[in-house]
């Protein structure tokens, strides 16, 4: 409905959507559908998990409309993954945020 509105989608996910969604995704222009993809360190996916959003990051590469985020939680943050995503899927733009505390919920969070 937005789209038919004319509006630009901004679509969050981690990624993990199913494979079929990538058909609709090549069929809307990347001028009107962009991507905050908030992807963890592959270690914290189960391996046909991490597959499934290496599958899907290729599906929609080259499109310009994408951002990988990456939540700074630990100390030391590994993140070293996330250069090499943006360098094999084309991907132009990064969002780093720092990961707080939520109250009354359990989160990895900087203390």
């Amino acid at each position: 409905m937005a789209l038919a509105e004319g509006m630009r989608v901004d679509l969050l996910s981690n990624a993990t959507w199913f494979e079929s969604c990538n058909t609709l995704f090549g069929r809307i222009s990347p001028r009107r559908l962009f991507f905050l993809l908030n992807i963890d360190h592959p270690q914290n996916y189960l391996p046909r998990v991490w597959q499934r959003i290496e599958r899907n990051l290729a599906a929609i590469a080259g499109r310009g409309s994408i951002t990988l985020s990456f939540n700074i939680f630990e100390m030391q943050p590994r993140y070293e993954y996330l250069l090499e995503l943006l360098r094999t899927y084309q991907i132009k733009n990064a969002r780093l945020s720092f990961s707080i505390l939520v109250v009354g919920i359990h989160n990895a969070h900087l203390s």
